[in-house]
């Protein structure tokens, strides 16, 4: 265990004492960060010079969440200098992450003011107050050891099921059942690409039989994480693809029946609302779509049975997650 971590415990079991914090630390539309817990593990990691920054004045950290983004400021009393910084917002250990941002930055900062070259005196120059004798030194040592950096998200990725209801032939509607397999790589965070394959069945009934239709896609596309709050998502696809259709007839007695099939084209637009835990994610998924070149089911004397143009399905759908949950 490293001494910083055995003063940190020996701290806590003897009595509290009433020390101002090192920090001045504010939180900003941050609603799932713990700002205790997050200024504990800050003078954890500045521990070496947290009794310094009593003795100056606790330096300002203002902490606000964006999105995917966490913005960082930090002031300075000593010397008067702001600076700033902006990291991808981590989702597991969010506090432990931005403490070592936090204190990165702060590090970084001093080093900046100790290597910049001095500037020449003149009458009128009032020089910048110099830090204490032991910031500087706790400062140099800290920058010399690898702090942590909070990494963007990596490749991740899904693969899933998903089973729905669909609805057909706006002006003579029926209905449909849907089942498909969906699989997805995110290499930049939130975009991606998708694969999807879908197979549909439902059937039209008319007074001399009915109309059984087949439909088979595979559909290639972009996929796009939207919102990502707690544990929610929401994500959509856009999708295109080649479209299979087939058709039987189904008759009453006496009356002839054929069966056709056509290829054509898709274009979906598909979206997941949803909730992860670990690494399964499970919710809805509304798909909207328009089927090209799909084949007509016409019935003597009776309104024909249209298999192309408009469809919706809504169903649920639940995927496994793997590489980087972030």
């Amino acid at each position: 265990m490293r001494p910083a971590f055995v003063l940190a415990l020996l701290t806590v079991a003897a009595p509290a004492r009433a020390d101002p914090p090192a920090f001045d630390l504010q939180l900003e539309a941050c609603d799932d960060l713990d700002g205790a817990a997050l200024a504990a593990k800050l003078e954890l990691e500045l521990l070496d010079v947290a009794p310094s920054l009593r003795e100056l004045g606790a330096p300002p950290v203002v902490v606000r969440c964006s999105g995917a983004s966490v913005h960082i400021t930090i002031g300075d009393p000593a010397t008067g200098k702001t600076v700033a910084r902006e990291v991808p917002r981590p989702s597991a250990g969010a506090e432990r992450s931005i403490a070592l941002s936090v204190a990165e930055l702060y590090i970084a900062s001093w080093l900046e003011l100790l290597t910049r070259p001095e500037e020449p005196e003149t009458p009128e120059a009032t020089p910048d107050p110099e830090p204490a004798a032991e910031v500087r030194a706790a400062a140099r040592e800290r920058a010399s050891a690898a702090l942590p950096v909070v990494a963007p998200p990596g490749v991740w990725g899904t693969i899933g099921l998903e089973g729905a209801a669909g609805l057909r032939d706006l002006e003579e509607p029926f209905a449909s059942v849907v089942g498909g397999l969906r699989a997805s790589l995110q290499p930049r965070g939130d975009w991606g690409l998708v694969l999807a394959t879908r197979v549909e069945r439902g059937e039209a009934e008319r007074q001399r039989g009915s109309v059984v239709a087949w439909w088979g896609t595979v559909e290639l596309g972009v996929a796009w994480r939207a919102i990502r709050a707690g544990a929610f998502r929401l994500g959509a696809d856009l999708r295109a693809g080649v479209l299979y259709t087939r058709i039987e007839g189904r008759a009453a007695d006496g009356v002839r029946a054929d069966v056709h099939g056509a290829l054509g084209a898709r274009v979906a637009l598909a979206l997941r609302p949803a909730f992860v835990a670990g690494h399964f994610r499970g919710g809805l998924v509304l798909t909207l779509g328009v089927d090209l070149n799909a084949p007509t089911g016409l019935v003597s004397d009776e309104p024909p049975v249209t298999t192309g143009g408009f469809f919706a399905t809504l169903g649920v759908d639940l995927a496994a997650i793997m590489g980087d949950l972030r």
